[in-house]
């Protein structure tokens, strides 16, 4: 019970008295509650009694936090009787904003200090505001964070905490719904007080765009993070650039298509001109129609070559494997690639073991076989092109087997330090000694696709203006029902 009560010993000036009142004991107890001060907070006496002061009145916002035992209105050694302002809590749940200060006093009602205030009416917060202001931070869908200047997080709503049990951190502690450069980012944006926005991290299916501002808050800076899940409007973009891609892939497909009828009869026809005319033509007339059979035919190979990249890059080249003879598809082409290294001037060798049934597919492999040897004549301005198709059986199960192809040239070689990107796509030898040779830079890509396709693999070796040596290794596909 109350030291003071509502008798006689209550002080006349205390009750009276125009501000609020509230008197403590030497623990900081409620002994007495004044009539103003009752109706500035709309507590009743017998609900503060005793309860100690910082309990009952102090509330725990950003501004003003502090612990029981460092509460202002619990001076113990020397008591601050300046003006002083503070946000206390009222029967209604309100934040009442005060102004007040602690009177020391000597009592012999046990009265340690007394409490004098008003209310500020410029500063009153009222809880439902502030509570609205919550509710939007604890309900927004976006991730809402703030950092200090080293990256560290010194606030996360809950879609952040969901977020972040979500997509985990990587192996460096980091979580991974923040940007890689996550610590410049927060140094730029407070260095410069400017905004970043539109940074944007990839999880999966999911993107989201991260924004960040430099804010000051009680005369600290720090950087407000916010998030945006941008997947419905980044995969939309995905698909329309896809839908194009695809179309695009599709028109260069019927084109090609289209222009292999013409190309066709070009070959065909140069070839019966040659048949027929040869002894009739002299030689000036008979180069110009190799040379348009020899145009026809690589023309045809960069036509395929197209087709097929455009298909690995669509992701629709299917392996199609059926039971062959490499030393017969070998002398297939033989005619036709003899043919291109002659008219080069060029010396063609080929030379074949591989006799015995093998398993996989037949096209694709034919097609490296194709590209490897063309390149090499492509590359090389004079001397030989050697071709080998070799099969090694390790037992008497072809079924472990190995199909082993060899192109050698004598061509200009390739310096070192481009053999890394032999293999990527629309990459050409960067050389002076090439400059005139044409292509597109897409069958060296191709090759290394498809032979990766057939669980194969290839190695180059190279000296430079000495000539290159390929060799394509293919394993034995087992047969499927």
């Amino acid at each position: 019970m109350s030291h003071y009560n509502q008798h006689a010993d209550i002080p006349f000036w205390i009750a009276s008295w125009p501000d609020g009142i509230v008197a403590l004991d030497n623990n900081c107890n409620i002994l007495f509650v004044s009539a103003k001060a009752q109706s500035i907070f709309g507590w009743h006496q017998q609900d503060l009694d005793g309860k100690h002061i910082h309990d009952a009145l102090c509330v725990a916002n950003i501004a003003t936090a502090h612990s029981k035992l460092d509460c202002p209105l619990c001076q113990t050694e020397q008591l601050d009787t300046e003006i002083q302002s503070a946000n206390w809590l009222t029967a209604s749940g309100d934040y009442l904003s005060v102004d007040f200060r602690v009177i020391p006093i000597e009592s012999p009602h046990n009265t340690a200090r007394l409490i004098n205030f008003s209310a500020n009416h410029h500063r009153i917060h009222n809880q439902a505001e502030m509570k609205k202001l919550a509710d939007y931070v604890d309900n927004n869908p976006a991730p809402l964070v703030e950092f200090d200047r080293d990256g560290q997080m010194l606030f996360g709503n809950p879609a952040l905490q969901e977020a972040l049990l979500t997509w985990g951190f990587d192996e460096e502690g980091q979580a991974t719904i923040f940007p890689d450069n996550l610590l410049s980012l927060c140094e730029q944006c407070l260095d410069s007080g400017t905004s970043i926005t539109g940074i944007e991290v990839t999880l999966g299916q999911t993107y989201l765009s991260w924004h960040f501002h430099p804010i000051v808050s009680e005369g600290v800076v720090t950087v407000l993070g916010y998030a945006f899940d941008i997947s419905k409007q980044k995969n939309a973009e995905l698909e329309a650039k896809e839908a194009r891609a695809q179309a695009r892939r599709d028109f260069y497909a019927k084109m090609m298509h289209e222009l292999r009828t013409p190309l066709n009869a070009i070959i065909g026809f140069s070839d019966v001109l040659l048949w027929r005319s040869a002894a009739k033509l002299d030689e000036r007339d008979n180069t110009a129609l190799r040379n348009i059979k020899v145009a026809g035919i690589q023309l045809n190979e960069m036509i395929t070559d197209t087709l097929d990249i455009s298909k690995i890059e669509a992701g629709k080249m299917v392996i199609e494997p059926e039971t062959f003879v490499a030393s017969l598809l070998l002398h297939e082409m033989q005619e036709q690639m003899r043919y291109l290294a002659e008219a080069k001037g060029l010396t063609y060798h080929s030379e074949s073991n591989a006799d015995i049934p093998f398993h996989s597919d037949k096209k694709k492999i034919r097609q490296v076989l194709v590209n490897l040897i063309s390149n090499a004549i492509k590359y090389t301005k004079n001397g030989d092109v050697w071709v080998s198709v070799i099969q090694i059986t390790n037992s008497i199960q072809t079924t472990e087997s190995e199909l082993v192809i060899t192109v050698k040239d004598t061509g200009i070689g390739i310096p070192e330090d481009q053999i890394n990107s032999l293999f990527e796509a629309y990459q050409r030898v960067k050389e002076s000694k090439n400059k005139d040779i044409q292509g597109t830079g897409i069958g060296l890509a191709l090759v290394w696709e498809l032979i990766h396709l057939l669980n194969g693999e290839i190695k180059v070796e190279s000296i430079y203006g000495q000539g290159s040596t390929f060799t394509a290794k293919f394993p034995y596909l087992p047969k499927t029902n």
